[in-house]
């Protein structure tokens, strides 16, 4: 199966970044909150990775929607991250349920369906190239217990 975005899809996110942007605090509070009430397991494993606001992330990436480049020189970094906090291919559906919901939410009125789905689109493009990245990483050396 392909992830790649076609050229409308990433023409559309591209151009919707500044939007993102300009309302990332309020797509996060959303997102998180969400995140919390229906998947609190999930919203535990996100906090303890310190990593930037999820809005933020998923703008950079947008940006680069057709030259995906840039990203893919952090992405096993990334990877690596989420292999430590022991993040799951359920955890990317989880995020990215509460994503979509916190952009119909926040942006609903301010952009129209086909750039929700265009959103929707590049989300599962990002988890699938993160998960199998996560999945071709070495296992985390064990840390020996202390007794």
């Amino acid at each position: 199966m392909s992830t790649a975005l076609d050229a409308q899809a990433a023409s559309l996110v591209k151009h919707s970044v500044p939007l993102l942007k300009a309302h990332g605090a309020a797509i996060n509070q959303r997102l998180y909150a969400t995140l919390a009430e229906r998947h609190p397991a999930a919203h535990a494993l996100l906090q303890r990775a310190d990593f930037p606001p999820l809005a933020a992330v998923v703008a950079s990436y947008a940006a680069n929607a057709d030259d995906l480049g840039p990203f893919l020189q952090h992405a096993p970094r990334i990877a690596r991250v989420h292999q430590r906090i022991g993040l799951q291919e359920a955890h990317f559906d989880m995020l990215g349920s509460a994503l979509q919901d916190a952009l119909h939410a926040i942006l609903g009125d301010r952009v129209p369906a086909a750039t929700l789905c265009a959103w929707s689109a590049l989300y599962r493009q990002l988890a699938v190239t993160l998960i199998r990245l996560q999945r071709e990483l070495p296992p985390l050396p064990s840390t020996p217990s202390s007794e």
